[in-house]
């Protein structure tokens, strides 16, 4: 698949966090209205290849490999004018975005232990291999 249209009512992120202070809780939406949105399950749908010779970019969706042109320029611009109806764009356009901060509470008691799962377990998970590695290695030239 490599891309999904899902029309419905989703449900906010932010639901389960604080709100900030001074935020007002009449503006804040656990479920949005009825929406649209498009995923892709490729960031390069939508990126140009570059000439290596001249350094320009490609056309959108130009394969320089297969020499052949696909259809992501139109996709994208289908995609676009789907999602972009004219009422939809005013009301964006008005709109404030209220960032909603973590529980500093639950940041701070949690730090230590996910710096130690970030630094520590990949470190030793490549000596864990590293050693099984080793340990197959001279068991089987050891024969």
């Amino acid at each position: 698949m490599v891309a999904c249209l899902l029309e419905g009512k989703f449900t906010s992120v932010y639901r389960n966090r604080f709100l900030p202070d001074g935020a007002a809780k009449p503006a804040f939406k656990v479920e949005s209205p009825s929406t649209r949105i498009i995923v892709c399950s490729d960031g390069d749908l939508i990126r140009n290849e570059i000439d290596p010779r001249t350094g320009e970019p490609y056309e959108l969706g130009f394969d320089p490999y297969v020499k052949a042109n696909f259809a992501n320029r139109d996709f994208l611009l289908n995609a676009v004018s789907y999602l972009a109806d004219e009422n939809g764009l005013i009301i964006s356009r008005s709109r404030q975005v209220v960032m909603r901060p973590l529980d500093k509470v639950r940041i701070t008691d949690g730090r230590t232990k996910w710096q130690v799962i970030n630094l520590a377990v990949p470190v030793l998970l490549v000596i864990i291999f590293g050693v099984t590695r080793d340990r197959i290695r001279k068991r089987k030239f050891a024969r």
